[in-house]
This record gives C-alpha cells, sequence and structure tokens, in this order.
C-alpha cells in the first residue's frame, strides 16, 4: 500500500445507535505500539500509510452516517471496537483504536474521541470471515445539566526558547554602578568587597 486508499465497509445507524464495519483485506493492522506512528508530528501527517488508511476510511463512513442523518454525539457515550480475524493470530487489542477514534472524530460522528468515556476493545477470531473491525457507538441518556463535550483545539508544540546566551561583559565597579541598579552576582560580591563588607 503506498497512498492512503480508502477501505472497504459499510456503516448503518439507528438514532441511538450507529455501527460501522471496516475491511481490512491483508492490510497490516496500524497498531500504535510501532506501525501507527512514524514521527512525533500533529494531526494526519507522520503516521503510516496504514494507519492514514483506516482513520480517513472510519471519517468517510462516519461522515456518510453524518450526511443520511446521524445525530453528533456531544456527551458520554459508550464505545465499542472489536477486531475479527480470520485466523488465531497474535494482537495485542491495548494498542487498538487510536486511527479509528480519531476517524470518528475527523468525520463527525462526535465532536471528540473523549466522547468515548466507556470504550471497550475486544478481539475476536472467526475462522475463514474477513479481516475487519467493528465499531459501535451507544447514545446515552445525557443527565440534566450534563456537560457539552467540544471538539478540542489542536495545540502545536511549543518552540523552545533560544538558549541564554552567556553573560561576557565585565562586571562594573563600584564607581559605575548607580543606586537601584540590577547586578550581578559578580557585581555584588564586588562591590562589597570594595566597601570592606567581604
Amino acid at each position: 500500500m503506498t497512498e492512503a486508499a480508502l477501505l472497504d465497509g459499510v456503516v448503518v445507524f439507528t438514532p441511538d445507535t450507529l455501527t460501522m464495519t471496516v475491511y481490512l483485506d491483508g492490510m497490516t493492522y496500524p497498531s500504535i505500539n510501532h506501525t501507527g506512528r512514524a514521527g512525533g508530528a500533529r494531526h494526519d501527517q507522520g503516521f503510516s500509510v496504514e494507519h492514514r488508511s483506516l482513520r480517513r476510511s472510519v471519517a468517510s463512513f462516519a461522515r456518510e452516517a453524518v450526511v443520511k442523518g446521524w445525530r453528533v454525539i456531544e456527551h458520554p457515550c459508550e464505545a465499542t471496537l472489536t477486531r475479527y480475524l480470520p485466523d488465531a493470530r497474535v494482537f495485542d487489542i491495548h494498542n487498538a483504536g487510536n486511527a479509528e477514534f480519531n476517524g470518528l472524530t475527523d468525520g463527525g460522528a462526535w465532536t471528540d474521541d473523549g466522547c468515548g468515556e466507556r470504550a471497550r476493545k475486544e478481539r475476536y477470531v472467526d475462522r475463514g470471515g474477513r479481516d475487519r473491525i467493528e465499531i459501535i457507538l451507544r447514545r446515552l441518556p445525557a443527565p440534566e445539566g450534563a456537560r457539552v463535550i467540544a471538539p478540542r483545539k489542536k495545540v502545536e508544540p511549543k518552540k523552545k526558547a533560544p538558549a541564554a546566551r552567556p553573560v561576557t561583559q565585565r562586571a562594573r565597579s563600584a564607581d559605575e554602578v548607580r543606586s537601584g541598579d540590577v547586578l550581578t552576582f559578580e557585581e555584588r560580591d564586588a562591590l562589597l568587597r570594595e566597601r570592606g563588607i567581604r
């Protein structure tokens, strides 16, 4: 896979539940542990081709649901991510979900992946079945006065301040120092010595 192509899949929803299936069909799963992230860039840059492909596919299906009438989730909800494997290969489910949950945010299924407070990840072997991921979002009744989870603003990392330049000027003598001047340690010590205090 050389570019982030959209994957095959399907999305269906009722007023309170969105179910999305994305077929991986031979693609290496972009675990955040190794192949998912290549660098430290924000948003979509710096991620592997597989990660971008999965994220963009999930976003595309989420947008499709929103266009067809899915109401964006703004409160905590239940989120279940299930990886169905066609064989009993090893798969660390704890490293799953990054591309999928960010894709749901990009596509507008929820305002932010912080809505998935009740998130569950599962792994099943479906011998002979297609390698796929199923995502289910269940809207929960929002308690009265519940906070709306607003989209987080993407914050660029702060640039490091330039290193302080070493002081290269000579210390001022007591005659050069005026009342109220801010002194360096060297100037203070020289002034105290000249006045016989040290």
